[in-house]
């Protein structure tokens, strides 16, 4: 899938409540107001990935609406597996991008993750969670995301480099390393929290991994 232009969910892909799987290949450089290369929603739906590549693909926010997961956008009741494989590129031109959740972005109510291997990399939020987004504390069950292998690296966002957690958070292996909160140019909007992890009303349990430069 290289090139698609769809103004809505799923530039790339969109799966609603099916299942998807990517060992090889690679989705780039598709453009939806949410899910910019992939959208994955509804009660069992599910996303593996196990090698292949998701890349340059953006969320573009159209007014008030949209902007959230330029790589990938998980949605209430789905969830995703990595082992494998990289969600950006080895550079900043291979990465995704989005308002909210550059790489990956969670939906509230239940959405959840699980990375063991592969790699969050190069992909820009241009408020918050550069590499993930994971929405949401007000809702019930909440959003989880767990880290277990696999790195979190040289992503960027205003707030949340690497990871903004809403959502919980589980981290028992795996690296979260060289991502950058790069703030705002207007002091007053208090921006530039959390390099690696920006935690808003979060839980997040550390029980290994590295969180390092």
């Amino acid at each position: 899938f290289d090139g698609g232009v769809y103004r809505g969910l799923g530039g790339g892909v969109y799966s609603e409540g099916g299942t998807f799987e990517i060992s090889s290949g690679e989705i780039k450089s598709n453009n939806a107001n949410s899910g910019g290369g992939i959208y994955v929603k509804g009660a069992g739906a599910t996303l593996t990935m196990s090698g292949g590549k998701i890349s340059a693909n953006k969320a573009v926010a159209d007014g008030t609406n949209g902007g959230a997961g330029g790589g990938i956008f998980i949605g209430t009741g789905a969830k995703l597996t990595i082992s494998g494989g990289t969600v950006g590129g080895s550079s900043d031109a291979e990465g995704n991008s989005a308002t909210i959740g550059g790489g990956i972005y969670m939906m509230d109510n239940g959405a959840k993750a699980e990375m063991t291997g592969g790699s969050i990399t190069h992909n820009k939020g241009g408020k918050s969670g550069g590499g993930v987004y994971i929405s949401d504390y007000n809702s019930n069950p909440r959003s989880l995301f767990t880290l277990k292998g696999g790195t979190v690296s040289y992503n960027t966002a205003k707030n949340g480099g690497g990871i903004t957690a809403f959502g919980d958070f589980n981290m028992d292996g795996g690296s979260i390393e060289e991502n950058t909160a790069t703030g705002d140019s207007d002091p007053s909007l208090n921006l530039g929290t959390g390099g690696g992890i920006d935690l808003v009303a979060a839980v997040m349990n550390m029980t290994g991994g590295e969180i390092k430069k």
